[in-house]
């Protein structure tokens, strides 16, 4: 099982993505910031079957780090 950060993830494509990756027994952690550009509502509906998979993770924001002959990939504490 690979881990996969799908951007976008409440998006029509964002959203699929992450649905077929799931499916093929992926983890996933997506990041969407939900904003108002077409109507929130349809977006939280694309992502209530995602949310429903354990192996799903959903952020808001997201933080890349550039660290000493590494990068690190940090996402919001806060997941939904």
């Amino acid at each position: 099982m690979k881990r996969y950060l799908v951007t976008g993830v409440a998006g029509f494509i964002g959203a699929n993505v992450a649905a077929a990756l799931l499916r093929a027994g992926h983890e996933v952690v997506g990041v969407d910031n939900i904003n108002d550009y077409y109507d929130p509502l349809l977006k939280h509906y694309r992502l209530r079957p995602l949310l429903a998979e354990s192996i799903f993770h959903l952020s808001k924001r997201i933080w890349l780090m550039r660290l000493p002959r590494k990068r690190c990939l940090q996402t919001d504490p806060f997941m939904w």
